[in-house]
């Protein structure tokens, strides 16, 4: 223990000695650290931690339908068809919609986010309660009007008052009695659910229940037919917990055999290309979103790994260059008795050190560094949103094993080779020079490393330059989207007759039509371009009976016919469709291709699906639930257009007709954004008071912000390359500048016996570029070797782009050879009289 207090002791004094070496080494490991660590901590949350508050949560799974990486919502007939028949489970949980409502609590309006809870799903969950009972042990009614809320709603607005059991919450002029308190940290199934309260399912469906059914039926059938349709109707997701012994493959397989009984009800509706069941791990609700999420993680996490590998390797350089300049130190300590082993202990010490003080900075530096990386796309979008992650004990396991890992490269390595050598008994420092060769490996890793890392940021940036230069097949110059949204505490109707969409028309055509600055309006119900939910459906050629595996993909917009012109969209061979006429319709060029074969196929004709909707086929039971047969459409090509967006799709467009309740204004001209707001505002509320204008946005903006989360990706790539760089540039320079002096003697007697300065420069440099050549052909090697999965983990990038290749290469031999440049210098400028002399 003495030993080790002189060790420390004498590293301190080291820092002392070389303050801006040892505070910049630091700094650079913090950094790399703190990154790591707080990259670590968001994978952790994404994929390690448990789902507060639920037992088992590591088995749990989401069960269901798939359609382009989105869930599809199943309805109450599904759930139960699936809890009856599924075996591999040893649990099922139905979770009805999330939906936010006036909460009257406590003589207080609060805003609370609501969801439904299937039965038993409480005690199946292993949720435990702070007080009462759950919703199944509170009512064999499925449909009671009870409620449980969670512990942060019960201490903020029930001041944790035991009393709250019995209570009444009142959610949309509803009123529902307080039976329980979840505990555990309990905010839903789902991760970042953020749920304050729930209630039955059956009682949630039942509450969203509207008055279906043609006019003139009796109050009893219309009740009746209103249940037969919210039995039908997609409202929830399906989650289970993986019985002992049964793996999330297996059970996929068995859900597959079991839907196979189920699609018989949809046979001629059900897309088998378009929609598949599908067992996830955990329970998002969006698989795709998850998937990014966790790819992103892990990219950041492969990273940072790399930039905290190139530090320790930069610094290991460092420590193993400077041990071997300290040789006569380390001789006197052997002399006088030391041991080979008391060497290696106080150089390890030294490094060890400052290590542990820079991986306690990066611990402290990851609580700031986490937030800023979830302010980045797609962490703070879409369904998996993230507002907070906390770091558990994993995320300190992490980092202590981070500065493990980087003590014995930085540290234990150096140390054992500096100890190894045989010239720390020699009697000539030139002999050092002979083994100035041992940094190589340390400094051929550390270019391998930089090199993918600059790989992967110049392929970002090349991704990013070819969308925000790509042609999207319109112009937005001049454009303003005025978005709008719902507010459900508006009243009024959601839906509204044709009588009332033509005088809605009629008001917008005397109103914005005629005001200055407005050269020309269209609706939208999906904006071209800006729009990533488009319905993606399957249609059929009207001449030709094609079987389910053989229909083709498209998607539609319902749009007014003026939004071509509007748009500049090309429209390629005939005209837009008519104004109400709903049986006109314009393909894209993708599309006409695609189905046809050719471009120009006005008065070909097609089937759209009938029925087949966002949930799947759900809608026909519904309309066959209310008595209704819906009818086979058929679709009359008039029209084909010019492919829109950066990676073009199969699209059709249909008249918008006089149905306005959803659709986007589109305005081209010079009019301010608050003249046109205002307006826009008053003739909607007019018509629909339930629906409310966000924004008016110019479009060129909103289509230079659907690469936010590329540009961010790229921004973060080229600063990790950089930081790459510098630490490789610092590392090269300072193994040259070791080679030089202790190869002093040597380049003496080159330049004496006829060398010329160029040819001792161009020594070193050969040198410098042999050691980048070396890792960075590993490196590209590499890359070449796993394109595939680095392509995967690129979203789809090429990882063969030959600009960025070339990029790369040019970048890393220019860093070599700067770094190399000034020590080569130095080299040729030896005076052989006094380097000699000096020997």
């Amino acid at each position: 223990m003495t030993g080790l207090k002189r060790d420390l002791h004498y590293a301190l004094r080291m820092f002392r000695r070389t303050p801006f070496f040892s505070s910049m080494a630091t700094l650079v490991l913090a950094v790399a650290i703190g990154v790591a660590t707080a990259v670590f901590s968001l994978y952790n949350h994404l994929e390690v931690q448990p789902v507060p508050g639920v037992q088992g949560s590591n088995r749990l799974v989401s069960i269901g339908l798939v359609r382009e990486g989105q869930w599809l919502p199943l309805n109450l007939t599904q759930y139960e068809q699936l809890a009856e028949s599924l075996t591999g489970v040893d649990a099922l949980f139905a979770v009805g919609f999330p939906f936010r409502a006036e909460a009257h609590v406590n003589g207080a309006d609060i805003d609370a986010r609501v969801r439904g809870l299937g039965p038993d799903s409480f005690a199946a969950l292993g949720v435990p309660l702070l007080l009462g009972v759950d919703l199944d042990a509170a009512s064999s009614d499925p449909e009671a009007n009870n409620i449980v809320i969670g512990e942060r709603m019960w201490r903020l607005h029930f001041d944790a008052d035991p009393a709250a059991i019995g209570a009444t919450v009142t959610l949309a002029g509803t009123d529902y009695q307080v039976v329980g308190v979840a505990g555990g940290g309990f905010q839903g199934v789902q991760r970042n659910a953020g749920d304050d309260a729930w209630v039955p399912l059956y009682a949630q469906i039942a509450a969203r229940r509207g008055p279906p059914g043609p006019p003139g039926i009796s109050e009893a059938d219309r009740e009746a037919m209103a249940r037969a349709m919210s039995r039908v109707a997609p409202a929830l997701y399906l989650y289970g917990r993986l019985a002992s012994g049964v793996a999330a493959d297996a059970l996929a397989r068995e859900l597959d055999t079991v839907l196979a009984r189920m699609r018989e009800q949809w046979t001629s509706f059900f897309p088998v290309d378009l929609i598949e069941s599908a067992v996830f791990p955990g329970t998002p609700v969006s698989p795709r979103a998850h998937t990014n999420l966790v790819r992103q993680t892990e990219l950041l996490i492969g990273g940072a790994v790399l930039v905290v590998l190139v530090a320790s390797l930069n610094l290991a350089s460092f420590v193993l260059a400077r041990g071997s300049g300290r040789l006569q130190e380390l001789r006197t300590r052997l002399a006088i008795g030391a041991s080979r082993g008391a060497i290696v202990r106080q150089l390890f010490v030294e490094a060890a050190a400052l290590v542990a003080i820079a991986s306690a900075l990066g611990l402290l530096m990851h609580f700031w560094l986490k937030s800023l990386l979830l302010r980045l796309p797609p962490f703070v979008e879409g369904w998996s949103r993230m507002t907070a992650v906390d770091s558990d004990w994993r995320v300190f396991v992490f980092a202590l094993a981070a500065a493990i890992f980087v003590a014995c490269i930085t540290g234990l390595v150096p140390a054992l080779r500096i100890a190894q050598q045989p010239s720390l008994a020699a009697a000539s420092p030139t002999a050092v020079g002979r083994h100035a060769g041992r940094l190589q490996p340390l400094l051929a890793l550390q270019v391998f490393a930089a090199t993918l890392i600059v790989l992967a940021g110049a392929l970002f940036v090349a991704e990013l330059w070819r969308l925000e230069r790509a042609d999207v097949g319109l112009d937005p110059v001049g454009v303003h989207v005025v978005t709008a949204g719902w507010d459900r505490r508006a009243g009024g109707s959601f839906r509204f007759d044709e009588e009332q969409g033509r005088a809605m028309k009629a008001d917008f055509d005397a109103r914005l039509g005629t005001l200055p600055g407005v050269d020309e309006f269209a609706f939208a119900g999906h904006i071209p371009v800006v729009s990533g939910n488009l319905m993606l459906n399957v249609v059929d050629l009207a001449a030709v009976e094609q079987p389910p595996e053989q229909r083709r993909r498209a998607y539609s917009n319902s749009v007014s016919p003026g939004l071509f012109r509007l748009l500049r969209i090309p429209m390629l061979h005939g005209r837009p469709f008519a104004d109400l006429e709903r049986t006109e319709v314009v393909v894209s060029k993708m599309l006409a291709e695609q189905l046809w074969g050719r471009a120009d196929v006005i008065g070909e004709q097609f089937h759209p699906p009938t029925g087949v909707s966002f949930s799947g086929g759900t809608m026909v039971m519904a309309r066959n639930a209310a008595g209704e047969s819906p009818p086979r459409e058929t679709f009359t090509v008039v029209g084909v257009a010019g492919d829109v967006g950066v990676d073009p799709q199969p699209i059709y467009y249909r008249s918008l007709g006089s149905a306005f309740v959803g659709a986007t204004v589109i305005v081209r001209g010079s009019v301010a954004p608050e003249v046109l707001q205002p307006l826009v505002e008053e003739l909607t509320s007019k018509h629909m008071p339930a629906r409310t204008v966000e924004s008016v946005r110019p479009m060129d903006e909103m289509i230079h912000d659907l690469f936010r989360g590329e540009r961010a990706r790229s921004r973060l790539a080229v600063g990790a390359g950089m930081l790459a760089l510098v630490l490789t540039m610092i590392g090269l320079y300072a193994s040259m500048q070791h080679t030089v002096e202790t190869r002093r003697g040597e380049l003496a007697v080159r330049k004496a016996i006829g060398a010329s300065d160029d040819t001792i420069v161009a020594m070193i440099l050969r040198r410098a570029l042999s050691i980048v050549a070396l890792g960075a052909v590993g490196a590209l090697l590499s890359a070449i070797v796993f394109s595939e999965r680095l392509s995967g983990l690129l979203f789809g990038l090429d990882a063969t782009d030959p600009r960025a290749w070339g990029a790369t290469i040019a970048v890393i031999c220019a860093t070599g050879a700067l770094a190399a440049w000034l020590p080569a210098r130095r080299a040729g400028k030896v005076d052989p009289a006094v380097a000699l002399r000096y020997e």
